[in-house]
């Protein structure tokens, strides 16, 4: 089953990395709230699909659900926010933190003995993330690369508060995802109408955008938030973290494809050390035989180096 959630972790990266590809020329045209709002109100469909299925949910259910979305919401802000004073490239790139962030956490935070080829998984992705960003243009520390780095430790957070979650008595996976998906509709729509300029945004509304925030909410965002809640509990929350530092490499390779953004030697170099210490992450901190969630995992286990 490990095997199967870590490729399961790994297609999600592929997935969340065609976001920006896909929907670049969207973003040109209307205004981010907007153009979030209504993807979010896309998913509302399956969010009904889903508490149809469900017919009754726990109180945990509910305030799990509620506690997800509330804190997705926040990574999403604290991105957007950040793009407004930085560049893209420093804001995706410097989402290749999150795994050191995750290691933080589960170090300082949680009190984990980590294996010490994790700590070395750090440093490869925070010198291949430094790459990157020197390789896209760096034009010195600002507020947007600091609100950047807060948006990365809040999707830290979300694995970890995900993996506590999902791992709560009572809590249902259909009824959690549409919970999870019925908080981001109704806070993007607060956020919608508190901040966004929707008189000029849906005048420049075109035919094709409608199909770029159909797949926005389907592959980019109930598939990947299915995928994690249903499989999460099967890995340790600073394993996932790491896993998902490889999704601004996919991200670049869509945009060379499809963008015809083209990496430098030097950024190939960086996207290699970026991948090489998600691998080595994952190996260290799988242990031999099936593991329980980080947060049931005993101390003395973090050390081991097994596989299936």
């Amino acid at each position: 089953m490990r095997k199967v959630t870590v490729i399961a972790f790994f297609v999600n990266t592929l997935l969340y990395a065609t976001y920006y590809p896909v929907a670049k020329g969207a973003l040109t045209r209307l205004d981010p709230w907007i153009f979030m709002t209504l993807a979010e109100l896309l998913t509302l469909p399956v969010a009904i699909a889903l508490l149809w299925r469900a017919r009754r949910l726990s109180m945990q259910t509910v305030a799990s659900g509620i506690v997800l979305g509330v804190i997705s919401n926040l990574a999403f802000v604290a991105g957007l926010q950040a793009l407004r004073f930085t560049s893209a490239t420093n804001t995706t790139f410097l989402g290749a933190l999150s795994g050191v962030l995750g290691a933080l956490i589960a170090r300082i935070v949680l009190g984990q003995r980590l294996h010490p080829l994790t700590w070395l998984a750090g440093v490869l992705s925070v010198i291949g993330a430094a790459g990157l960003i020197f390789e896209g243009g760096w034009a010195g520390l600002n507020i947007g690369d600091l609100v950047a780095l807060l948006a990365a430790g809040v999707y830290a957070w979300n694995i970890f508060q995900t993996d506590r979650e999902t791992t709560k008595p009572g809590v249902d996976t259909r009824g959690l995802l549409a919970v999870v998906l019925l908080t981001g509709a109704a806070l993007s729509v607060v956020e919608g109408l508190l901040f966004a300029d929707w008189a000029t945004t849906l005048s420049r509304l075109q035919p094709i955008d409608l199909g770029v925030l159909a797949y926005v909410a389907v592959v980019t965002t109930v598939i990947p938030y299915a995928v994690t809640l249903k499989l999460q509990r099967h890995l340790r929350p600073v394993t996932v973290a790491f896993i998902y530092v490889i999704e601004p490499l996919w991200a670049a390779v869509f945009a060379a494809i499809y963008l015809g953004e083209m990496l430098s030697l030097l950024g190939l170099a960086s996207a290699g050390l970026i991948l090489a210490g998600s691998l080595l992450a994952v190996r260290a901190t799988l242990p031999a035989g099936e593991a329980p969630t980080a947060l049931q995992q005993p101390v003395e286990a973090e050390y081991a180096m097994g596989g299936d």
